[in-house]
């Protein structure tokens, strides 16, 4: 059987830093730097990406795409399979690292097979945030076995691999989102038309930077406003999975699910999760505070189509 060629996609906007961590763990993949091509996708930064990737002289068959404005991780993921000359595309972060076999642990579940891989994310243990990082690890996918059919919600663009042929069949990644949603609709559209995800926690890739509670409730809130319209009037069903129905039906239930989701009790436990945050809060104290913010986001982009 030939062997299989593969293109890593990664997008990068304004972090160089980490973004030569990630050039210097595909350096060191067991592979030869010739069985696999690097397409970086400098997403418009300012902070002397382009110029580092034009002047790249290292082993890695890497071709920079520099993008003159910031277009949104879709558009820049889009932008970089469009280049790709692989059978197989990976696609990752410009942000994280990872072990010598990830590439060939990715393209190992490719040969003679047409899966839809989904790898695994974990996040340093820094004193600030350590909570935040092993909750984020236990999301998604995570809850899985080896092995087990992905639901395509999990959809994780962030270390993943797929044929490109399929991913260009499925027209890439709806770049109207702009505030995340995009994997959740590029998941929800493999499984629509019958494709298995699988999931391989072995697949792993470590975050280099972690959000601060503050600005990952920042960004949910958007993502409630922006993303979440698109994501239900496309996938109808997320209604329920992002139980947005929360506040369905009368009576003192109802009364009391809309007390926990006003101001006072949201900032009185986000206070609490910050004090913990050093050590573990509560999983279902992480889950109310995400789902309080896009839940108040969604509400809020229904109130302004309302008018």
């Amino acid at each position: 059987m030939d062997p299989i060629s593969a293109s890593v996609v990664v997008p990068t906007f304004n972090r160089l830093a980490h973004l030569k961590q990630t050039i210097r763990a595909l350096e060191k993949q067991h592979l030869e730097p010739d069985a696999f091509e690097v397409i970086v996708v400098d997403d418009g930064s300012t902070d002397g990406t382009a110029a580092y990737l034009k002047n790249y002289s290292g082993p890695l068959n890497l071709h920079p795409l520099i993008l003159t404005s910031n277009m949104g991780r879709p558009s820049a993921r889009n932008r970089g399979a469009e280049r790709a000359a692989g059978d197989v595309l990976i696609l990752i972060d410009g942000d994280v690292r990872f072990g010598t076999g990830f590439i060939d642990g990715h393209l190992a579940h490719h040969r003679g097979s047409k899966a839809v891989v989904v790898g695994r994310v974990i996040y340093g243990r820094e004193k600030r945030g350590r909570g935040y990082a092993r909750y984020l690890e236990t999301r998604g996918a995570v809850k899985l076995k080896a092995g087990a059919s992905v639901p395509g919600r999990y959809f994780l663009s962030g270390n993943a691999s797929i044929p490109s042929g399929l991913f260009r069949r499925m027209g890439g990644f709806d770049e109207r989102f702009v505030v995340y949603g995009e994997d959740i609709d590029f998941g929800m559209r493999l499984e629509s038309a019958g494709v298995k995800l699988k999931f391989d926690p072995h697949l792993k890739v470590e975050h280099l930077h972690l959000r601060s509670i503050d600005a990952a409730l920042d960004l949910a809130g958007r993502y409630g406003e922006s993303s979440v319209p698109m994501l239900l009037e496309k996938h109808p069903t997320l209604h329920s999975q992002l139980k947005l129905d929360w506040l369905e039906g009368s009576g003192i239930l109802r009364w009391m699910r809309r007390l926990l989701l006003s101001e006072p009790v949201f900032r009185l436990l986000k206070g609490a999760v910050k004090c913990l945050d050093r050590f573990a809060a509560p999983a279902f104290l992480y889950d109310y505070l995400l789902f309080r913010s896009y839940f108040k986001g969604y509400e809020k982009s229904r109130t302004r189509r309302a008018y």
